[in-house]
């Protein structure tokens, strides 16, 4: 290491740069990790674009932007054999492996989710149907979850309950949290916020608590083709700690093990020293997804502008101007994931949606859901038939309805009504549906015809001009 670094003062702590050596010298050469200025951070991460091919390097920057999803289209055929090729895969690797100890003492169990389709599924669709890939991350991955939460990982999915009393309040304490809608090309949303180094509980129980969420989310198979959004929003925090040796290994084990791909990775810092600092380490450490970085800098309003312009609902960030955490939403997801994870338990059926999809349709009373992606397409398709319903009858006008109806229902959409109870529930009824929709056609009927009659309202100043005239007479002779 370069003896010039070693214990070095930035700020607000000593600086362990031991913790920063990675696990293998084939990954990172521990000597190269140092103290880059913000254009040489830039440059570094232009540098790896370049490496690729245009079009990679353009397919990357657009699901970057939302613009687009690198996951191939599925037929029941092309999932058969991506199945088929990781279970070859696999009888590849080396039983002497070390990292394949996990998956050999599941395959003696009487029972194990590690064989399922659904579960092998999640892996390939996280590296994007390379067989290869997937195969040696599901292996890390049992290997790190049975080493965190024990044997009992091999038979069976990961639950909240598994988290230690201090994970679980790491977890209610909602320093990391998911966001409850996606972005606007419909991923889920990772936030990071506050304090970074995240107070309280060890390397370990923070693992615990990043892996489950991670896991939860791949549940739902949008979240496993498109990934998700992961947010760093520091603030003007200051941080707290240093990182560790253990807690770093930990860290790139996780990035080898989870099962949920980055697609987009932001880290908003203010502009100040130690934050540049660790701006620089993540720029060389995170070297496998240098491509999906995007760093940016600034005050807080600039930051939140900016994550705006990558169709990021800015305003569910939850950390406030001060610092605080808020966690109301959080709390409710909680209580969702406690909810479902004790039904299925009892093998019940839960009707409970944790996190509307992109095409689904929302209905809380009192709430603007203008922020789901859904929901603004739903507002432009009814857009699209105002002009059409102005002069209808009501034959014609039910029609309409159920024109727009089809419509979501062919993009494999859902209409879902908020619960007081603190979840979403699949509308199933016809006629309630058509009455809901029917209700959106007008109220939008009705915006119309305000904004219409604010736009050709003529008012005139020129009855207050003596007034006006009057008033400033009077004060003047009122003057001392």
């Amino acid at each position: 290491m370069l003896p010039w670094l070693r214990n070095m003062k930035i700020d607000q702590g000593t600086v362990d740069l031991e913790a920063l050596r990675i696990l293998s010298p084939d990954t990172v050469d521990p000597e190269a990790v140092i103290i880059l200025s913000p254009d040489a951070v830039d440059d570094l991460l232009s540098k790896e674009l370049l490496q690729l091919s245009l079009n990679d390097r353009n397919a990357i920057v657009e699901e970057v932007h939302g613009v687009l999803t690198l996951a191939p289209d599925e037929t029941p055929q092309f999932l058969e054999e991506a199945l088929l090729r990781l279970s070859k895969e696999l009888d590849n690797i080396p039983n002497h492996s070390p990292s394949k100890a996990a998956y050999l003492k599941s395959q003696k169990l009487p029972q194990t989710y590690v064989n399922s389709n659904d579960f092998r599924l999640r892996f390939l669709r996280c590296d994007l149907f390379n067989a290869k890939m997937a195969a040696t991350r599901m292996l890390v991955f049992l290997d790190l979850a049975s080493d965190l939460f024990g044997a009992d990982l091999l038979q069976r999915p990961v639950r909240i309950t598994d988290l230690s009393r201090d994970g679980e309040k790491l977890c209610r304490d909602g320093y990391v949290q998911v966001l409850p809608y996606r972005d606007r090309a419909g991923r889920p949303i990772i936030a990071w916020v506050g304090n970074f180094a995240m107070q309280g509980g060890t390397d370990r129980d923070r693992l615990r608590v990043i892996l489950y969420i991670c896991y939860a989310l791949t549940e739902d198979i949008e979240n496993q083709r498109k990934g998700y959004v992961k947010i760093t929003f520091i603030g003007s925090n200051s941080l707290a700690g240093t990182p560790t040796l253990s807690g770093v290994k930990l860290f790139f084990k996780f990035n080898e093990a989870n099962p949920l791909r980055k697609s987009a990775i932001h880290f908003c810092i203010p502009d100040k020293a130690v934050h540049h600092w660790l701006r620089s380490m993540y720029a060389q450490l995170h070297f496998s997804y240098r491509g999906r970085f995007k760093f940016h800098v600034g005050g807080e309003t600039d930051l939140l502008y900016t994550l705006k312009s990558y169709g990021i609902p800015v305003e569910l960030i939850p950390v406030t101007g001060t610092g605080n955490i808020k966690s109301v939403y959080w709390k409710e997801w909680m209580r969702r994931r406690h909810h479902i994870e004790m039904t299925r338990e009892t093998g019940a059926q839960t009707s409970i949606i944790e996190c509307p999809r992109s095409n689904d349709i929302i209905f809380r009373k009192g709430k603007s859901m203008t922020c789901h992606p859904g929901n603004a397409m739903y507002q432009n398709i009814i857009e699209s038939k105002i002009e059409v319903h102005f002069s209808a009858s009501q034959v014609e006008k039910f029609e309409i309805s159920k024109e727009i109806i089809d419509i979501i229902l062919q993009k494999k959409g859902r209409f879902l009504q908020w619960d007081s109870s603190g979840y979403w529930t699949e509308l199933k009824d016809p006629c309630q549906i058509h009455r809901k929709v029917a209700n959106s056609v007008r109220h939008f009927k009705r915006k119309s015809i305000d904004v219409q009659n604010r736009q050709t309202h003529q008012s005139s100043t020129s009855i207050f001009q003596h007034q006006d005239g009057k008033r400033r007479k009077c004060l003047l002779g009122c003057s001392p």
